[in-house]
């Protein structure tokens, strides 16, 4: 026997050996191929009879590895396609875990601007806090806080520089980016609608952005979560503000009560001190009120009392206030009013009310005044002696047959 023929057994299992080893198909083909010429060749040239044994071997070793070669071929395809399904299921779930912390980061400085601005009592408290919150959350310094009030927005708080207030009547509902020319600015404004719960508008807020649009869609979702908590903190603060009028104000002739009339005339006592200024205060009575009373009753008594004070509120100027001292009563401070002007002021002012007809429930009626002026720091130097003085002059009018002005 040829000595070469010992190493059939090996060539003939060859195919075998490459699959259980795991090569690729293509190389345990090629042993596979190797196998069959070294075959022929023994059994052409050496015509051994061990290669003719070895033949059905090789054959059965060479269907081997073709189907299970063309197995694992298939499962390292299919691992493969897994490894790629998990890379990108990996990088999906970092881009959720990044978005979530965003998401958490975002919700946190919201918080916290919430929490600042639910603890303002006032629309001046609520000022710095507004301003903060822009800062941290759009990086900007740059807004108009619009609130509504009586069905008409007014303009609360303004920061920076605007060319003009943008018109609320013009934006969508939602909170959006407007950018020029729909607005007058240079750069885009973030508009953030303030409502509440059950979708009424309280107000709006405008905020100058970074023109670059990257991150446009996050600023409008923060907007869009702020808005709400923008909603309670004003609603609050406007409730306050009602609140702290009504205990001011007098229900029924909404002018000052005399406490308050009080405190601010003890201020403008410490700004002539200071400053060397003048002003001056009236005392006003209502003619005969105790005969409307008697005669019409309470109800005619109270339509008179709210209509002068309607009408004294309507004609002082901004800086004038007016309050009710007691029962038909009323007191004036003019700021910054000499004598002379104050005594004018007064005649224009009693002129008016003879003039006016006031609804009753019992008809029209037509009032007179008795006005005493008294001046600063000509009549009084405190509010005791000036008061003193301002009263003096009204009983002089009185008695000088009413519905007549008097000074100190």
């Amino acid at each position: 026997m040829n000595p070469g023929a010992l190493a059939l057994p090996l060539i003939a299992v060859a195919p075998l050996l490459g699959a259980s080893a795991r090569l690729p198909l293509r190389i345990a083909c090629c042993a596979s191929a190797a196998g069959a010429v070294a075959l022929a060749w023994f059994f052409f040239d050496v015509a051994d009879s061990v290669a003719v044994a070895i033949l059905p071997i090789w054959i059965a070793s060479t269907l081997v590895t073709l189907r299970f070669g063309r197995r694992d071929e298939v499962g390292e395809t299919v691992t493969g396609e897994a490894l790629d399904a998990l890379r990108k299921r990996r990088a999906a779930l970092r881009g959720t875990v990044a978005a979530a912390e965003r998401d958490e980061v975002r919700a946190l400085q919201i918080y916290g601007a919430a929490k600042g601005m639910a603890g303002a009592l006032s629309l001046e408290e609520m000022g710095p806090r507004v301003t903060s919150a822009v800062q941290r959350l759009f990086d900007s310094y740059e807004f108009i806080l619009y609130a509504v009030e009586d069905g008409a927005p007014a303009s609360l708080q303004r920061r920076g520089t605007w060319k003009r207030e943008p018109p609320l009547e013009r934006f969508p509902t939602a909170a959006a980016v407007i950018r020029p020319p729909a607005v007058a600015e240079i750069v885009p404004v973030l508009f953030i609608p303030i409502a509440g719960a059950a979708g009424d508008v309280s107000g709006a807020l405008f905020v100058k952005v970074s023109p670059e649009p990257s991150h446009e869609d996050e600023i409008v979702r923060i907007a869009a979560d702020l808005g709400p908590q923008l909603a309670m903190a004003l609603a609050k603060a406007l409730l306050f503000r009602q609140l702290e009028l009504q205990s001011r104000r007098d229900g029924l002739t909404s002018t000052l009560r005399r406490q308050p009339f009080l405190d601010r005339l003890a201020e403008e006592f410490k700004r002539g001190a200071v400053f060397k200024t003048r002003f001056s205060v009236l005392m006003i009575d209502i003619d005969h009120f105790k005969l409307i009373n008697d005669t019409h009753g309470h109800p005619a008594g109270d339509a008179v009392l709210t209509r002068i004070g309607k009408i004294l509120n309507d004609s002082i100027y901004e800086t004038d206030v007016a309050g009710r001292y007691g029962g038909e009563e009323f007191i004036v401070l003019l700021p910054r009013s000499e004598a002379d002007g104050a005594l004018r002021r007064a005649e224009t002012l009693r002129a008016r009310i003879e003039a006016e007809k006031i609804s009753t429930p019992f008809g029209d009626l037509s009032v007179t005044v008795s006005i005493g002026m008294a001046s600063y720091p000509a009549a009084g130097t405190t509010a005791d002696n000036l008061i003193g003085a301002a009263d003096k002059a009204l009983y002089a009018a009185k008695d000088a047959g009413r519905n007549r002005v008097v000074g100190s």
